[in-house]
C-alpha cells in the first residue's frame, strides 16, 4: 500500500511539472528515464511515452526498437534524433555512446546535438555538463520490497521453484545473483 501511495504522489508531482519537462526536452536537452528493474518503471515509462512524447522521436526498447536493444548504439539514427530515452540504461554508458554518435564515430547522422563541452576535458566533466542540461528521472524503491518482488518474479514465475529448492539446486550465491 505504501508503494502505491508513493507512486501516486510521484505521478502528481510529475503531472505538475509535465509542461516544464516537455518544453525543455529537445534533441539538445534530452529527457532520460533511467528505469531500474522492479521499481514500477514500466508503468511510468508508458506514461512518459504516451503523454509527453507521443509525437516525438524516442529511443525506447520494445516500442520503436526491439526489446533486446539495451544500448543507444542499436539504432544510431533513432538515437541521434531522440528527444527522450526511456528504458533500462546505465547513465554514464548512455551519455558516452551518445557523445560518440554526436561526434560522428558511427558516420553522418540525421541529427546533431549542440552540446557544449570542451573536447579536451575529462569525461566526467563532459558527463556532468550534459546531465546538467538534461532532464533525468528514475524511481527508487525500498530495497527489501524490491528483493521480494525479484523473488516472486524470478523464482516463482521463471524458475518455478521456491527459494529453498533453488538454493539446494544452485547454492545460496546463485540465489542472491538471481534476485538482483
Amino acid at each position: 500500500m505504501k508503494s502505491i501511495m508513493n507512486f501516486l504522489c510521484l505521478l502528481i508531482i510529475l503531472q505538475m511539472n509535465i509542461v516544464q519537462m516537455k518544453n525543455s526536452s529537445e534533441v539538445h536537452r534530452p529527457f532520460f528515464f533511467f528505469h531500474l528493474p522492479k521499481t514500477g518503471g514500466t508503468s511510468l515509462r508508458d506514461v512518459f511515452h504516451n503523454n509527453l512524447f507521443i509525437n516525438d522521436t524516442v529511443f525506447r526498447p520494445c516500442k520503436k526498437v526491439p526489446c533486446k536493444a539495451k544500448s543507444v548504439t542499436y539504432d544510431v539514427n533513432i538515437s541521434s534524433c531522440a528527444v527522450a530515452f526511456l528504458g533500462h540504461f546505465k547513465p554514464w554508458e548512455t551519455i558516452y555512446e551518445l557523445m560518440k554518435i554526436n561526434d560522428g564515430i558511427y558516420g553522418q547522422m540525421p541529427c546533431h546535438r549542440q552540446w557544449s563541452y570542451d573536447n579536451d576535458s575529462p569525461f566526467i566533466d563532459k558527463l556532468v555538463s550534459i546531465l546538467k542540461n538534461s532532464t533525468c528521472v528514475t524511481v527508487l524503491r525500498d530495497p527489501v520490497d524490491r528483493m521480494i518482488s525479484h523473488y516472486y518474479e524470478f523464482l516463482v514465475h521463471r524458475a518455478n521453484m521456491t527459494a529453498a529448492e533453488y538454493m539446494n539446486s544452485y547454492g545460496a550465491n546463485k540465489l542472491v545473483d538471481a534476485t538482483g
